[in-house]
């Protein structure tokens, strides 16, 4: 593997981190260690990964991890920047992402865009936006990612925008701008009605022709719902014309009574659900056999046969060729597996393929300069190995992995949480002293999170007097947690954390996920899946609970 040295003086910040007076800078230290033994690209991944951690409560570090990647990519046009790089970039340090939107080009301009604009980097977005369509680099279309943020903050501009965007489409519309406003929604916010009722009208005129899109590619299909009554499209026009009028029946009963006649044989005489929308340029090829089979662990029986399929699973994957397909297939296998106790010796297989197959597939594409989760593939590694205690290969770009979680670790201890409960308490790491907590991230909607509430449950009513506090956190709004609880009436605290920040600070990019900490205050270990009664009870052990 070819090991970018020059980085090694680049990264390491040893002066600026004063490692012995902070487990966080210890940490820090670390990583930069073990990122400057991975290919350049690599360790400037998690080096940004690194910086994102610090910003919160270490600034004037991250900032200068910041400027020092920034002006290594800068440096290095030929490399090819993953999404996840440009994210990171996007939400911790967005006039740096700004500067290096000319090495993402054309097809990545719409990415930082969106990316942009969902970390709330209005400005930003804008500006790439405004350049972008000025140089006639960017699609009309691409204006989509920026009028949900655009509709609280600036409702006049995104209301101009999107008028600007649909003038310049063509007469009658083509096809695709169609399809692109018929899947505009209402939901888009209420400052959009007028132009999107517009809209809508403008897609029934042009499909309201009997021959219209008839030889459009891609061919659009649709399934919708207007009572008991289910109707599925074949035809791209009988799709527009009916998303069109179902989109302007719920923005404007009066204005859709005008057209009304167009989809008079549908007999819509009541609210239109959208139940699924596809589009094909042929023949819907075959879900993948391997894919097929791991659909199906939810629906085994009992973790001792999910096990079993993990190991089959396994095998037949392991025979693969190298490439992207191999990494993918291992790394949603590991999605699923997880969940529950499937054991060591189905886990451990798992994450040994999984390491063979990143270190003969990841090698090849870096040398073709492609585009690649090679920092996320060895981060979902090292979290199997180091939370499911696993033996996995060593391998640098593991090891670098390795030393961010742990680094993660540190500053959420630093920083703890305050989270306020449905019962009206504030809940604080710092508050909670003297007793262990179990913090759960969990949503209403989530199945293996629902699953694995019941055994909190029983948990909760068996150690509370002996000093457990389990907090059930969701990112979900009051009104739907509090209809899930009316039906399911646990008695331990549940949070809300509507604005995501306890989530962002916990890196919680999936769920459920649990964090123990001992009677101190201190992490002392973590779930990233669901967990069962067993497994929590040997978790809460390592937090001191008797």
């Amino acid at each position: 593997m070819l090991v970018s040295r020059a980085f090694g003086g680049l990264l390491l910040l040893a002066s600026a981190l004063n490692a012995a007076d902070s487990l966080v800078s210890q940490a820090a230290q670390r990583v930069e260690q073990k990122a400057a033994l991975t290919p350049g690209p690599v360790a400037v991944e998690y080096q940004l990964r690194a910086a994102q951690a610090l910003q919160a409560k270490h600034p004037e570090l991250a900032a200068k991890l910041l400027d020092q990647v920034t002006a290594a990519l800068r440096a290095k046009h030929e490399w090819a920047l993953p999404s996840s790089v440009v994210q990171v970039l996007a939400e911790t340090a967005p006039a740096q992402a700004v500067a290096l939107q000319p090495q993402l080009g054309p097809a990545g301009t719409p990415m930082l865009i969106a990316l942009l604009a969902r970390a709330n980097h209005l400005d930003e977005a804008l500006a790439v936006y405004s350049s972008a369509r000025a140089k006639g680099d960017l699609p009309a279309t691409a204006v989509t990612s920026l009028l949900p943020v655009l509709g609280k903050e600036r409702p006049a501009k995104g209301v101009a925008l999107l008028e600007e965007s649909i003038a310049t489409f063509s007469d009658p519309l083509d096809p695709a701008q169609a399809w692109w406003l018929a899947n505009l929604a209402p939901s888009l916010g209420a400052v959009y009605q007028e132009t999107l009722a517009k809209g809508y009208e403008r897609v029934i005129a042009a499909a309201a022709a009997p021959d219209y899109a008839a030889q459009a590619s891609p061919k659009r299909t649709g399934t919708f719902q207007v009572g008991a009554a289910s109707i599925t499209t074949e035809t791209t026009r009988d799709s527009l014309l009916l998303l069109a009028a179902a989109r302007l029946r719920s923005l404007s009963p009066e204005r859709f009574a005008k057209h009304a006649d167009l989809v008079a044989r549908w007999k819509i005489d009541g609210p239109v659900t959208v139940k699924s929308l596809a589009s094909a340029t042929g023949a819907r090829p075959a879900q993948d056999p391997l894919y097929a089979r791991m659909g199906k662990m939810r629906g085994l029986p009992t973790d001792a046969d999910r096990a079993q399929l993990v190991k089959e699973l396994v095998h037949d994957i392991s025979a693969l060729p190298p490439g992207a397909t191999k990494v993918g297939m291992l790394r949603s296998l590991g999605n699923t597996a997880t969940e529950g106790d499937l054991g060591k010796e189905a886990l451990g297989g798992l994450a040994t393929a999984l390491a063979a197959a990143m270190r003969e597939s990841f090698p090849k594409m870096i040398a073709a300069n492609e585009q690649f989760a090679y920092g996320d593939g060895y981060l979902e590694l090292a979290k199997l190995a180091r939370y499911e205690v696993l033996t996995v290969p060593a391998d640098p770009a593991l090891d670098a992995a390795t030393a961010l979680l742990a680094l993660r670790e540190a500053v959420q201890q630093e920083q703890g949480f305050t989270l306020k409960g449905m019962d009206g308490k504030t809940y604080s790491l710092a508050g909670l002293k003297g007793r262990i907590v179990l913090l759960n991230f969990w949503a209403t909607w989530c199945p293996p999170c629902r699953k694995e509430m019941p055994d909190m449950e029983k948990l909760y009513r068996a150690y509370e007097a002996k000093g457990l506090t389990v907090i059930a956190v969701s990112d979900e709004d009051r009104a739907t947690v509090e209809g899930f609880l009316v039906k399911n009436p646990y008695t331990f605290p549940v949070a809300l954390d509507e604005n995501r920040k306890v989530n962002t600070a916990f890196s919680v990019e999936g769920i459920p996920k649990s964090f123990i900490f001992d009677r101190e205050g201190r992490l002392a270990a973590q779930a990233i899946d669901m967990r069962t009664e067993a497994q929590f009870m040997e978790l809460l052990k390592r937090a001191g609970l008797e």
